[in-house]
């Protein structure tokens, strides 16, 4: 379907929507908890920033469970489960007494950031544009939430504190759950005939024998994990290099700005070429900014670290 089709449109934004309350509202506010981590609980740096690995882990250990469900369920059911689990995480991290708690609240939310971003999402904006799909699946990638809510959580947090702050996001997510029950699968089909139209054409089996499959999956995890990285540390890392806080966090709205052109960027690449060339200049962006980074002395230098990553 094209961009002309309303429906589609819709979709694609509803698809927006569940993208960026699963990875905006995690990704885009950990950096700015961390500090607090360390102090609330005496825990060093390195733990307290390991709650978007603790996510990162579990949401690469149950994306094949997502996979099943957004083949056999409604896409709109698996996405209120997703937000239910991301809410109830935040929720729990409001109370957290210790490291582990946090932790352990980062694996739920990383389950259900899976059921209720990037595969479900991906899925929904895949059935229903056929042409210029690598276009509209980069738009519906953009990660607004990474770019508005580091400068917001830091604002919040100084006012109201890190609890007020994680159970103020878990509500954000029940707020939204009446327009994620709006999804509709792909054209023309009612929610009971969507479960045989999204089964998979070939048995996962077939996929991870190919060869081609393991390299792609071993060249995500190293350009993936690089970016989860600088998203958990990079207002940590900001302070350190020694700028204030709230200049900290917009070194983490511009990657999330960045992040935003290179999306739609790299699906247009897509569209043109391969996804493995796009997957090859990413991970030469991604080497050329952390050099970059390294090097840094001054705001500006990292400011344009943070955008080279961000793309």
């Amino acid at each position: 379907m094209a961009f002309s089709n309303p429906q589609a449109v819709k979709m694609l934004a509803l698809g927006f929507l569940a993208q960026n309350l699963a990875l905006g509202l995690t990704y885009g506010t950990y950096s700015a908890f961390v500090s607090r981590f360390v102090e609330e609980f005496n825990a060093p740096l390195s733990l307290a920033g390991s709650g978007l690995a603790v996510t990162a882990l579990v949401m690469g250990l149950t994306s094949p469970l997502s996979g099943r469900l957004v083949a056999r369920l409604p896409i709109a059911k698996v996405m209120v489960a997703g937000a239910l689990c991301v809410a109830l995480g935040f929720a729990l991290l409001s109370v957290a007494t210790s490291m582990t708690w946090v932790l352990a609240t980062f694996a739920i939310t990383g389950f259900g950031m899976v059921i209720l971003g990037p595969i479900p999402a991906m899925t929904l904006i895949a059935n229903w544009f056929q042409a210029d799909r690598g276009k509209a699946l980069g738009l519906g990638m953009l990660p607004l939430g990474i770019f508005v809510m580091p400068p917001v959580a830091t604002l919040v947090i100084a006012e109201w504190g890190w609890r007020v702050t994680a159970l103020a996001i878990s509500g954000m997510l029940l707020v939204c759950i009446p327009l994620l029950l709006r999804v509709q699968d792909r054209p023309g089909e009612t929610a009971a005939s969507q479960t045989a139209s999204l089964a998979p054409a070939e048995p996962v089996a077939t996929f991870l024998r190919d060869p081609r499959y393991a390299v792609l999956v071993f060249a995500y995890a190293i350009v993936a994990g690089g970016g989860s990285a600088i998203t958990a540390h990079m207002i940590p890392l900001g302070t350190y290099m020694g700028f204030d806080a709230n200049r900290a966090a917009v070194l983490l709205s511009m990657y999330g700005f960045a992040a935003g052109a290179g999306a739609f960027t790299f699906g247009w690449i897509a569209d043109r070429s391969n996804g493995m060339t796009a997957l090859l200049l990413n991970a030469l962006l991604h080497v050329g900014s952390w050099l970059l980074m390294l090097a840094s002395e001054g705001y500006t230098t990292a400011m344009l670290a943070a955008a080279l990553m961000g793309l």
